[in-house]
């Protein structure tokens, strides 16, 4: 089982090195700039923001901000390095308490634009209950617009 624990600055420079490539490729779309300096900027903007580790070295890190339209929506956002896969139903069955965490503070719910393209967080998504509200062009790429509450 994953070790959920909050993440740190070091976390940061650990997990921007090893990122899948849908996430960095994902992240690069989305923000315009390295994935390394968009973790950063996550994290930074990250009310709560978590790493999980099966033994010493994160796999995943993960974190919910305020959208800046509506303070009480959540913006959730989750990257994972490539040693991921093998944490996959940890992360699935400790997701929903996490969610309710999320929720807390965000009571309106929680929304993340993903990269239709990046599968493996699309059937995350899928898996623990979010759902498709639209499709938007961001950068000449489709991401799906999905919601939680």
């Amino acid at each position: 089982m994953l070790r959920i624990r909050p993440a740190t600055l070091g976390d940061v420079y650990f997990m921007s090195s090893r990122l899948r490539g849908d996430d960095v490729r994902e992240l690069e779309t989305a923000m315009q700039m390295s994935a390394r300096r968009t973790l950063y900027h996550s994290f930074a903007q990250s009310h709560l923001c978590f790493v999980g580790s099966p033994e010493r070295d994160p796999v995943v890190m993960f974190g919910v901000g305020p959208d800046p339209r509506n303070p009480q929506l959540g913006i959730i956002w989750m990257v994972g390095t490539h040693d991921l896969a093998k944490s996959s139903r940890s992360i699935i069955r400790q997701t929903p308490e996490v969610l309710q965490s999320f929720l807390v503070l965000y009571p309106e719910g929680l929304h993340v634009l993903s990269d239709s393209r990046n599968l493996l967080h699309q059937r995350w998504l899928n898996l623990i209950g979010f759902q498709v509200l639209d499709t938007q062009d961001v950068h000449g790429v489709p991401f799906l617009h999905v919601f939680y509450r």
